[in-house]
């Protein structure tokens, strides 16, 4: 954390008393970036994706359906 700061007083004929005011400066600390997460769709991808939908016991989901 940084100690930077600013202050001061607010010279102004608006009011009888002069306003003063504070503010703290930050850092912004960038995170790392994540990584990129891709997903290879071609027809295997498509096919094994099926094929692995299809050989899911789904039981369990169809019996949830019925309640």
């Amino acid at each position: 954390m940084t100690n930077m700061m600013s202050v001061g007083i607010i010279v102004s004929d608006i009011s009888d008393h002069f306003p003063v005011f504070y503010v703290r400066h930050f850092e912004n600390k960038k995170d790392e970036a994540l990584p990129i997460k891709v997903r290879k769709i071609d027809e295997r991808s498509k096919l094994e994706f099926s094929s692995a939908l299809e050989n899911h016991d789904w039981n369990n989901v169809l019996n949830d359906l019925t309640l």
